[in-house]
């Protein structure tokens, strides 16, 4: 557990300073109150301050090929799995654009959210029902996946992070919960062999 906040604590060391999504970085503060953060993630509800466009984060057609390329296979690290066509796969968003937009990018500008909808960190494949049907929109707090646990959650934070977005006390917990229970190691993808015994 250690290991995973010691490698943490450099990442977010230099993502603290990181320019916020939107000018307003939190809701309205109350006096007094101070704001709770997570590994640098502003903890408060999610907010739709503007209508979600999905055309606002599109991203290439081919990125898939460009992510099966990246893994050394058709891999889809949720389900642990490989597959032979690219037709068997989504392009899935770690951190859902739904959710990035409710959780900050609702404030940012037309670049930024383009950037997130193409960001090649931020992005695996997965089983078309997965993606469409199970984990659509929801956040860590409302779905985790049964394989590659900790890489996702950290992954999550280091996305979140990079685009100044805030996570809710729900997805806090379950984050929490999850980094610590992992060792360092675990929280980097390691693609199984797709290779035919």
């Amino acid at each position: 557990m250690k290991g995973i906040y010691a490698a943490l604590a450099a990442f977010v060391f230099s993502h603290v300073n990181a320019t916020p999504a939107g000018d307003d970085a939190g809701g309205e503060e109350t006096p007094n109150a101070k704001p709770e953060y997570f590994l640098g993630l502003l903890v408060e509800p999610e907010s739709d301050c503007s209508r979600y466009n999905s055309q606002h984060y599109s991203y290439g057609f081919n990125t898939d090929v460009v992510l099966a390329a990246q893994m050394g296979a058709i891999y889809a690290p949720y389900e642990d799995a490989c597959f032979d066509r690219y037709t068997d796969v989504d392009v899935e968003h770690i951190v859902a654009r739904k959710e990035a937009h409710d959780s900050g990018l609702c404030k940012a500008d037309a670049v930024t959210r383009h950037q997130f909808g193409n960001d090649l960190a931020n992005m695996t494949l997965a089983t078309k029902d997965l993606n469409r049907n199970v984990k659509r929109a929801k956040d860590a707090g409302e779905w985790l996946p049964d394989y590659n646990r900790c890489w996702f959650a950290m992954r999550v934070v280091q996305v979140k992070l990079k685009y100044g977005l805030s996570i809710d006390a729900q997805e806090r917990q379950a984050l929490q919960e999850t980094l610590d229970a992992c060792s360092a190691t675990e929280t980097f993808l390691r693609v199984r062999s797709c290779v035919a015994d």
